[in-house]
Formats: C-alpha cells, structure tokens, sequence
C-alpha cells in the first residue's frame, strides 16, 4: 500500500475562493494598509473572523496604540500579512521604521520533507530525490559530460494556490546539481512547461558512485510548503536600500531546526557566510539545506542556493540560474 504524502501546503493562508487573488494585492505592497482594510472588508463580508483582527490590527498601527493579540489566527495567514513581523519588531523596538520593513518584506515559500516512495507521486508532483518526471525523449541533464544528481521538482499548477508563486510561471521546474563541483557552476534548473508528456527517468549507474565512493543518488521525499516572510540580511544590497533596517527574522518564520536557514522557494535568500544576492537585479529562487530524508549534505551542513537575474525570472529564462554552496 502507497505511503500517503503530505499535502502541498497542510495550513494554506487563503482558504476561500478568490481569496489569494486579493491577498496576492496585499502582499504586493505590505506597506499599503488601505489594501489591507480593502481585505479585511472582504473577510467580514464572509463572517470571517480574521477581517474584524486585521482592521483592529491596522487601526491600532496607524494610532500608534498596543497592537491586539493575533495569536488565535492562523500563522501562515498573519505572518504573510505582515502581522508577525510588526508585533516582533514593536517588541524588539518601537522606534523601528515599521512601514519601510513591511515594503522590504518578501513572500516565500518554506518548506520540509518527509520520506516517502517514488509510487506515491503523480507525475510532476513535488518532492525531493527519487526519479525525476522529465519530458519524454529527454536525456540525462549533464555537466561537462558528468551525469548530475537530481534534487527537486515542483509543481508549479499546485503551489499556485499561494499568492507567494505568482512569479513563477506554470509547468513544473526541476533541479539538478553536480555533487562533486565546487557549487558555483555545477547547478541546472529545468522549467517544463503544462501539458508536457512526462515520463519518470531512471538515475544513470554512474551516479552511484561519487568522487569519494558516496551515492549520489538520493531517496525521494514529499515536501510540505508554509508561507511566510523574509528580510534582507546583513550585508544584502536590499539592506538599507531606501533606510536603513533591522533584521527581525523569527526562527518560527523558516523550516528546519536553524533560525532563519532551512528549504525556501523565493523570498530573500538567508545566507549562512557572505550574502548572495550580490546586487538589487539578482533574486532569490531556491534554498536547499542539507537535509536527511532525501540523505545528502553540502559540505559541513552547508546550503545550496539558486540565484535568478530578476528579467529572467520575469522571463522564465531558468537556464542562466546561477547556484553557490555554503556551509558552516
């Protein structure tokens, strides 16, 4: 009998129809807060509470007032609103520049895996090892002639019930990278677009074998999605774009048992040494931590990080995706 796999996203933050639609307006600007009584207007219509919390939250914010306890909504839905990250940076200091932290903030995707078998995924579906879904006909991925590892795919049509994938285009993007390189140049990201035939791939024999004898082969895992914020980190070109800014980040916001480090799709990158994103036109596509249910790490638990040039990823131009490791 299939192992059952987690769900895509266990606690979504938009749970009506039509409902990512205006959040996706809100968390375009967390700075807007017209935007955000706009949907808090929208909830009550629904007798949501969540609409009555959100406009007591943004009444209080603009009088400057002890802001309401937002414990009792669910934590994917007040962390992407921006909720989260006002109350923990008035507890941090009441003097911060809240607005500019809320224009900073980024969208992302954590997430975390759980063994599973390759039987257990449709074709296309999300996980971590395994046998890639590839388009029928297509070779091995390689790298100056070296078969590459396979790590991720993610189906772009399921992780778009979140506003925080609107960037993405729909298909599916697949994710390879050459263990034994330096993780500089070693990475490929894939993007196949809907409808494509797609047939499972069995890993070439080479793989079994690593420059120090390891498999390089890894078990497939399902993968479980949070939304949540991110911020730009110390020595980021975003940090202090416009003012200058706090680093406010929760532990809870990230997956994994490392405060603000772990799986995450776009967003700001968290970085472990010097930051990645190297200038204001680079972005964050894909964080990869060492982890054991797909059973690899990088280098001493290191991460792996896929940057995009910000017209590519507009363009859905995958193919230049630059990746870098980094590791304690």
């Amino acid at each position: 009998m299939a192992t059952k796999t987690p769900q895509p996203f266990p606690h979504p933050a938009a749970v009506h129809d039509g409902e990512a639609d205006i959040l996706a307006r809100v968390i375009a600007n967390l700075a807007d807060h017209d935007a955000k009584l706009v949907y808090a207007d929208w909830l009550e219509e629904r007798d949501d509470a969540r609409g009555p919390l959100l406009r007591d939250f943004v009444r209080a914010y603009r009088a400057k007032e002890p802001l309401p306890d937002v414990s009792a909504a669910p934590e994917p839905w007040r962390d992407l609103v921006g909720l989260t990250l006002v109350a923990d940076a008035v507890a941090v200091n009441p003097a911060f520049d809240l607005d500019l932290l809320l224009a900073h903030a980024r969208p992302a995707l954590t997430f975390k895996s759980e063994a599973a078998k390759d039987e257990d995924f449709p074709r296309g579906g999300s996980k971590f090892g395994g046998w890639p879904d590839l388009p029928a006909g297509t070779a091995w991925p390689r790298f100056d002639g070296t078969a590459l590892s396979f790590l991720a795919q993610f189906d772009l049509g399921a992780l778009a019930r979140s506003p925080v994938c609107r960037e993405l285009p729909a298909g599916m993007l697949s994710v390879f990278f050459d263990t034994r390189s330096d993780g500089w140049d070693g990475g490929l990201v894939v993007h196949t677009p809907p409808g494509v035939e797609l047939r499972r791939l069995q890993p070439p024999d080479e793989l079994a074998t690593g420059a120090y004898g390891e498999d390089r082969r890894y078990k497939p895992a399902a993968l479980a999605f949070t939304e949540a914020l991110t911020l730009p980190d110390w020595g980021s070109p975003w940090y202090g774009h416009g003012g200058p800014l706090v680093n406010t980040q929760r532990a809870g916001d990230f997956a994994g048992e490392r405060p603000g480090l772990g799986h995450r799709l776009l967003g700001y990158a968290h970085a472990l040494q010097n930051d990645v994103h190297q200038k204001l036109s680079v972005r964050h596509l894909l964080t990869i931590d060492s982890d054991d249910a797909p059973g690899w790490m990088w280098g001493d638990v290191g991460l792996l990080y896929f940057m995009i040039d910000e017209d590519d990823l507009r363009n859905g131009r995958f193919d230049r995706v630059t990746v870098e490791m980094q590791c304690g």
